[in-house]
């Protein structure tokens, strides 16, 4: 009996472990190529091609995808491919880079002029074409919305 659930708990171990798709919990970015070919091409630019991914879904319902990456940074994709939503987590800000290739020059300079654009935690893009920029400082949080041409049409602060 002793030997039965020694080897009935190793066979349960080891399926759960062949059930899991990467039971290190990271893939790679090749494990993407069911993205978009634009969604592909975004995430390779900013961070190469040997980025790590923590996570990788497609949200069936929504109809997007959900990319997680091993160095904080977490992208919504739409199923053409155009970027819905990215964040930055653990505290980290969006690389300014990554802002300026996605907010429209208007809303870009608007954010420099303010000294806001290395401070950015999450940017999305609206089904409207409109933007939507969130600052979460510890101080003060700073919500933007910003029309699909970059001008500003509102600022919440919340201290």
């Amino acid at each position: 009996m002793k030997r039965f659930i020694t080897v009935f708990s190793a066979f349960i171990g080891l399926t759960m472990m062949a059930s899991c798709e990467d039971w290190t919990g990271f893939n790679h970015l090749s494990d993407l190529t069911t993205l978009p070919k634009v969604s592909q091409e975004f995430i390779a630019k900013h961070f190469g091609s040997n980025v790590k991914v923590r996570e990788f879904e497609r949200d069936a319902e929504d109809n997007t995808y959900n990319v997680e990456l091993r160095n904080g940074y977490e992208f919504e994709f739409d199923v053409q491919g155009a970027l819905i939503e990215v964040s930055a987590t653990d505290r980290k800000d969006i690389a300014v880079d990554i802002v300026t290739d996605i907010l429209p020059a208007n809303a870009v300079n608007y954010l420099d002029d303010e000294d806001r654009l290395d401070d950015i935690d999450d940017i999305k893009v609206l089904r409207t074409g409109e933007y939507y920029v969130s600052i979460d400082k510890a101080l003060a949080d700073v919500n933007y919305w910003f029309d699909k041409d970059g001008n500003l049409t509102q600022k919440l602060k919340d201290y």
